[in-house]
């Protein structure tokens, strides 16, 4: 995804939640992402190889909650999320969060 404002919503801005088996590699480049719970990148309902997203160029700022939140469990694929040179409040930015979606 490129060149794109996601704003004002009322849950994540941009949500990448795959279900069952396979690669998931995504790139978000040039967003701005604000005002509701930003980006999220969720390994809970899938199995198998890992989701990998790359957050470049970007803004994430004015959310509800977190701004970039990578989650998963036990067994589930693994989340992997690189951030370069992206703005906003991201003193939060790395986040475990356990399968009842309560950060630790």
């Amino acid at each position: 995804m490129s060149n794109t404002l996601v704003s004002d919503n009322d849950s994540e801005g941009i949500a990448t939640l795959p279900s069952g088996s396979g690669t998931v590699t995504a790139a978000l480049n040039r967003v701005e992402v604000n005002n509701f719970d930003g980006i999220l990148v969720d390994g809970r309902n899938s199995i198998g190889t890992p989701l990998n997203v790359t957050v470049a160029d970007s803004m994430v700022a004015g959310n509800h909650a977190l701004s970039i939140v990578s989650a998963t469990e036990t067994d589930h694929a693994l989340t992997g999320v690189m951030v370069r040179n992206t703005s906003g409040p991201l003193k939060h930015a790395s986040k475990i969060v356990n399968r009842f979606g309560i950060p630790q």
